[in-house]
C-alpha cells in the first residue's frame, strides 16, 4: 500500500477505510511476498470470526512510511472489513508539544473511535466483546496510545471501548543510551549529514533531561509505563500481549518483563512472547512474520470468544 493513500486527519492521525485505498486485493498477499503455512492458518482463523471494527496502529517515533505500510498491508489481509487509524509520533511530542496540543491533534481519532464503538453496540453479540485492536510500538507509540485513551475519556466521559492491546517492543524505561538510539534510528546514513544531526539529537536529550529530572516534572515514558497498568484507566482492555526481544538495543527485555509481572499482579489478562535475535520493532520480520501475525490472530480470537489468555 502506498502511504499516500491514507487520508490525513491531523498532523499525526491518518485514516484508511476498507476498499478505499490502493492496496492489493484484501484477501491476498502480493506476488513475491512470503505467505507461511501457519500464517495462512492465522488468516483463515481471523476471517472466520467477527472482525474488529477498527485497528489503531500507534507507531514508533519517526517511523518510516515504508515500514508502516507493511503492517497496514498485513492487517488489510487479516481483516479487510476493518477501518484503520494510524497515529504517528515524533520527538516533539516528548519534548516540546503541549499535552493540550496533542489532545487536539488526536481529536479526529477520538471521533472515529466513538463512531465505530457506537455502531458496534448494535451488532456485537455481547457489549463486552472487543471491537478494536490497539497495536502500540515502542515508547513513541505508547505516548500516543495513553494520550488517545485519556483524550477519549476526557471528551466522552466514558471508558475506552472494549479492545485487545498488542505491545511491540515496549514499555521501556528511561535511559540515555536508549534515548539516543531511538532518536537516531531515522537519521540519514551519510556522515556529512548524520554527524551534525546526531549532535542535535544529543542537544534534544540534554533539554529533555534538564526539563524533567532536575525540575522533577512527570517524565512521559515512566508516566505512560505506569498508566498501562492502571486498571481504572485501562478499563475496556480484554487482553494484552507483549512482543519483545532479547536483542532489542533500545528497550531492554528485562524492563518489558518487569511490566509484564506487574500487570499480572494487578489482574490484567497477559500474554508475553519473547523473540530471539530480532531488533527493535522488527519482530514481524522473523520467519516472514509467521509467528508474529499468528499471535495477533490468536489474541483477537480469544478476545472475541471471551477467553482470556492463560499460560500453560
Amino acid at each position: 500500500m502506498a502511504f499516500s493513500s491514507l487520508t490525513r486527519l491531523s498532523p499525526c492521525v491518518y485514516l484508511s477505510e476498507p476498499g478505499k485505498d490502493d492496496a492489493s486485493p484484501p484477501n491476498r498477499i502480493p506476488a513475491g511476498q512470503h505467505q507461511p503455512s501457519s500464517g495462512l492458518a492465522a488468516m483463515s482463523m481471523a476471517l472466520s470470526l467477527p472482525a474488529p471494527k477498527l485497528i489503531v496502529l500507534s507507531t514508533w517515533m519517526s517511523a518510516h512510511p515504508l515500514h508502516i505500510s507493511k503492517y497496514i498491508l498485513r492487517y488489510r489481509t487479516l481483516y479487510p472489513s476493518a477501518a484503520l487509524l494510524l497515529i504517528r509520533s515524533s520527538p516533539s511530542d516528548f519534548i516540546f508539544r503541549l499535552t493540550s496540543t496533542q489532545y487536539r491533534n488526536l481529536a479526529p481519532a477520538v471521533s472515529k473511535i466513538l463512531a465505530v464503538s457506537a455502531k458496534g453496540t448494535d451488532t456485537s453479540p455481547a457489549l463486552s466483546d472487543p471491537q478494536l485492536i490497539i497495536h502500540t510500538f515502542s515508547n513513541g507509540g505508547n505516548l500516543q496510545t495513553v494520550n488517545l485513551i485519556r483524550s477519549y475519556r476526557r471528551s466522552t466521559s466514558q471508558p475506552f471501548p472494549p479492545h485487545i492491546k498488542i505491545f511491540d517492543s515496549c514499555p521501556g524505561k528511561v535511559t540515555v543510551r536508549g534515548s539516543v538510539r531511538a532518536l537516531s534510528s531515522a537519521l540519514p546514513v551519510h556522515p556529512l549529514i548524520r554527524i551534525p544531526v546526531k549532535l542535535y539529537v544529543y542537544f534534544l536529550i540534554a533539554v529533555y533531561w534538564v526539563l524533567y529530572v532536575p525540575l522533577r516534572l512527570p517524565e512521559p515514558i515512566e508516566t505512560n509505563r505506569a498508566a498501562f497498568n492502571n486498571k481504572e484507566l485501562m478499563h475496556g482492555e480484554k487482553g494484552r500481549c507483549y512482543v519483545y526481544s532479547d536483542a532489542d538495543l533500545m528497550v531492554d527485555w528485562h524492563d518489558v518483563e518487569s511490566h509484564v509481572a506487574e500487570a499480572r499482579l494487578k489482574g490484567f489478562a497477559v500474554r508475553a512472547e519473547r523473540f530471539e535475535g530480532s531488533g527493535h520493532c522488527a519482530h514481524a520480520r522473523v520467519g516472514g512474520g509467521d509467528r508474529y501475525w499468528k499471535i495477533v490472530g490468536e489474541m483477537w480470537e480469544r478476545g472475541v470468544g471471551g477467553r482470556e489468555y492463560k499460560e500453560e
